[in-house]
C-alpha cells in the first residue's frame, strides 16, 4: 500500500491535550497550563485548562457547527451583557487581541475559544438560588433588549424549528409508524401555534437559548451564565420553557421559585407564560432532533428503542398533563 496514501475520512477528531496546552501558552497570555483535561464531548468539545493559579475552559466547535460570524456574534453578546453588569463567563482575547482561534483538523476547521471559568456551576442547594438564576435571566433579556452585532446568528424561529425537528425525527421513527404520525400530528399543531403567537404579540428579542441551571453558577449569591452557545432571536417564552423542561420531574416549588425571580425585574404578561407549555414541547422535539442529527457523534446507542420510548412518554404525559396542543 502506497506510504501516499491520503487519509481516511473523518467525521469529528479529538484534538490532542498537549497540543492543546502548548497552543493556549503560544496563542493566550494565561501563563504555562498545568494541566488540560478532556471534559465533555458534542457539538462543542470542552476542556478544562490549569494555568498558574487560575482555570479556564477551552470550548472547541466541531466542523461546520457554526461560522466564525456566529460565534463573533454571540461573543459580541457575552461582552456586550458583562458591560452592562450581568454576570456571564466571558472570552479571552488572544495575544493579537482576537477572541476566535481557528485551526485546521482532519475533517476541517474548528473554531477555539477560551472563556473564564465559571465556580459553582449546577450547584444550586434551596429555592432562593432558583430565585437568583430567574432574577438574572430577566436582566440578562432586559439588557439584551438594546443588543445589536455586526454580525448574524439564527434565531429560534417555531416554524423552521419545527420544520428541522421534523425532518430528523421522520428518520428515527421510520420502523415506529404509530409514533411517527404521532410526531407528525404534533408538528401540525406546533405549526399552527405560530400564527396564534404571532397574533398575541409575544414578547420578541435575543435569548440564550439553553436556560437551565447546568449553564449556570452559583457563589457568594451571585448567578453566573455562561455557554450562550444557542442564543439568537426568540420569543423569550421560549428560554423560559427551556427552563420549565429543564426541572420538569422536579419539585415545581423549582419553576416558581424561578418564575418570581424572573417577575421581580422583569414583567411577564399571561400570553408569554400561557405559550410556556406549548414550547415545552418544542424544546423536547429539538432536544430529540438533536440527538438524532449528532448520532455519528454521539453514537448509535443514544438514538435507540429505549430513548425514543423514555422521550416519547415524557411528550405525551407532559402534554397529558398540561393540557396543551389539543
Amino acid at each position: 500500500m502506497s506510504t501516499h496514501q491520503r487519509s481516511f475520512p473523518v467525521t469529528s477528531s479529538l484534538l490532542s491535550t498537549g497540543a492543546l496546552a502548548a497552543l493556549v501558552e503560544r496563542v493566550y497570555d494565561v501563563g504555562t497550563p498545568t494541566a488540560c483535561v478532556y471534559w465533555s464531548r458534542g457539538p462543542n468539545d470542552v476542556y478544562i485548562v490549569e494555568a498558574g493559579a487560575r482555570r479556564y475552559v477551552l470550548r472547541v466547535s466541531r466542523s461546520g457547527h457554526r461560522t466564525r460570524g456566529e460565534i463573533r456574534y454571540e461573543l459580541d453578546l457575552v461582552k456586550y451583557l458583562d458591560r452592562q453588569g450581568i454576570p456571564v463567563a466571558t472570552p479571552i482575547e488572544k495575544r493579537d487581541r482576537r477572541l476566535v482561534h481557528s485551526l485546521k483538523a482532519p475533517e476541517g476547521v474548528r473554531h477555539l475559544v477560551l472563556f473564564h471559568y465559571v465556580t459553582g456551576a449546577e450547584e444550586f442547594h434551596d429555592l432562593e438560588d432558583f430565585v437568583l438564576f430567574g432574577h438574572t435571566v430577566a436582566r440578562a433579556h432586559n439588557a439584551m433588549d438594546d443588543f445589536s452585532s455586526p454580525y448574524s446568528r439564527p434565531g429560534h424561529d417555531l416554524g423552521d424549528m419545527v420544520e428541522e425537528t421534523a425532518e430528523h425525527l421522520r428518520s428515527l421513527l421510520r420502523h415506529r409508524q404509530a409514533d411517527e404520525c404521532y410526531i407528525s400530528k404534533l408538528v401540525e399543531l406546533l405549526r399552527n401555534r405560530k400564527s396564534e403567537f404571532l397574533a398575541e404579540r409575544l414578547d420578541v428579542g435575543v435569548c440564550h437559548g439553553d436556560v437551565h441551571a447546568g449553564n449556570c453558577g452559583i457563589d457568594d449569591g451571585i448567578a453566573t451564565m455562561f455557554d450562550f452557545d444557542e442564543c439568537g432571536s426568540s420569543w423569550r417564552a421560549y428560554d423560559l420553557a427551556t427552563f420549565r423542561w429543564s426541572a420538569i420531574g422536579q419539585d415545581d416549588a423549582i419553576w416558581h421559585a424561578f418564575l418570581r425571580g424572573y417577575r421581580s425585574s422583569r414583567p411577564l404578561v399571561k400570553a408569554d407564560l400561557c405559550a410556556v407549555p406549548v414550547l415545552v414541547v418544542l424544546r423536547q422535539l429539538w432536544y430529540m432532533a438533536e440527538i438524532a442529527k449528532n448520532a455519528d457523534l454521539l453514537g448509535g446507542r443514544y438514538v435507540s428503542d429505549a430513548f425514543l420510548d423514555t422521550n416519547l412518554r415524557f411528550l405525551r404525559r407532559w402534554i397529558k398533563k398540561e393540557k396543551c396542543l389539543s
